[in-house]
């Protein structure tokens, strides 16, 4: 059974393996008081971070959550309502649910960082530590296996649709910038077989990468660089490929990221940008609830975020690229093209 014909199963134990966003999230918005100010009447995201003292695009970023899973509906106006499963948490309520959802909240083992990120809009492990999630792999061999293992079971579930819709010239080279272990480009590598590649990551990404390089016999047409993407990026490559990497990142430094790769590429090369999209107008769907659920761990983990196609066009247009196209994938996930 492939990745694609795996589809609904992956899926389903995805969104158990991410079912605890959907605790967090009920439980945060009972504490701020969410739903008694929406019990009252329809509430537009200013008034309710106004009411609760929260930052606003934070706060609207557990509201979208908060749609898809149903407890919230959004409005034509702009405004939120609670829906009939979201009325159980109004501690005015007759049959309300509010009082366990808080005693739920008070037993989590990470019961304040959802919380304090809506409320201040940083990062709570990083007021403790200057440093970001992904430089500690460095000196945590076990760690960084563990992650990069996590993306690679992930990005396969990914590359079967990407191959799908992308198209290459025959003798094109293609870099995987923040391309971890390599699954992304060695799944390219194997369909087409007279490209050539390389993996470009940090250090701790280098036994993965050459690892699994080696087990699937690439070893002719792939190699690993390592490096920084904030320094610089490998030149001379015909094709630039950045999957699920602007998201770990603020807009400063996504589009410094961006600029980076403008900075290597030729006049002829083209940018690729495997992203989840932020949908335009939310609703209650798995799709939506994956995204949504996606952007509360940048939210509460790192600096970054999910994005709109507008505001991945906005960064491109920072690091002057221009977008050319956008393919659209099975699930949250699409490809924006973009080039110099």
């Amino acid at each position: 059974m492939n990745a694609l014909t795996s589809g609904k199963e992956g899926g389903d134990m995805l969104a158990m393996l991410n079912a605890h966003w959907m605790t967090q999230a009920i439980c945060t918005a009972a504490a701020l008081g969410l739903p008694s100010l929406m019990a009252q009447r329809p509430c537009d995201l200013a008034s309710l971070a106004r009411s609760t003292g929260t930052h606003a695009p934070s706060l609207l970023r557990l509201l979208h959550y908060l749609v898809s899973i149903g407890v919230v509906t959004l409005g034509e106006d702009g405004c939120f309502r609670l829906a009939a499963a979201g009325r159980l948490l109004d501690p005015a309520a007759p049959d309300s649910l509010h009082p366990w959802a808080l005693l739920t909240k008070a037993r989590l083992p990470q019961r304040g960082d959802l919380d304090f990120s809506v409320r201040t809009g940083k990062v709570q492990s990083r007021e403790r530590s200057s440093t970001d999630n992904f430089s500690q792999l460095d000196d945590d061999p076990q760690a960084a296996a563990v992650f990069h293992g996590a993306m690679v079971a992930m990005t396969r579930r990914v590359a079967a649709h990407v191959l799908q819709v992308l198209r290459f010239a025959p003798s094109e080279s293609i870099v995987d910038v923040g391309g971890g272990s390599g699954e992304l480009l060695t799944a390219l590598l194997k369909a087409h077989p007279t490209l050539r590649g390389a993996v470009f990551d940090l250090e701790h990404a280098r036994e993965g990468a050459t690892a699994h390089i080696t087990e699937t016999a690439l070893g002719g047409r792939c190699e690993f660089v390592a490096g920084s993407f904030f320094d610089n990026v490998p030149q001379g490559h015909d094709v630039y490929m950045l999957k699920s990497v602007l998201h770990n990142w603020d807009d400063e430094r996504a589009t410094l990221i961006l600029a980076r790769c403008r900075a290597a590429m030729g006049p002829s090369a083209r940018l690729l940008i495997v992203e989840r999209i932020l949908s335009e107008r939310w609703a209650e769907s798995a799709e939506h609830r994956s995204v949504a659920a996606s952007d509360l761990r940048m939210l509460v983990g790192l600096s970054g975020r999910e994005r709109s196609e507008k505001e991945f066009v906005a960064l491109l247009s920072a690091a002057r690229l221009q977008p050319r196209r956008l393919l659209t994938l099975e699930g949250e996930f699409a490809v924006l093209e973009a080039v110099p």
